[in-house]
């Protein structure tokens, strides 16, 4: 899912049940794959 706002688009990924949220932010130049791992494990 893509969230618009003025000149910037950010892509966002949801997993889980939706009871609880965090939010993870890679580096420049990196993507969401920075987190599967951890991801994997907390789901």
């Amino acid at each position: 899912m893509d969230i618009r706002t003025r000149d910037t688009r950010i892509n966002v990924r949801e997993q889980g049940d939706g009871k609880l949220a965090l939010v993870f932010l890679h580096y420049w130049g990196g993507s969401s794959r920075t987190w599967d791992g951890v991801v994997d494990e907390l789901v």
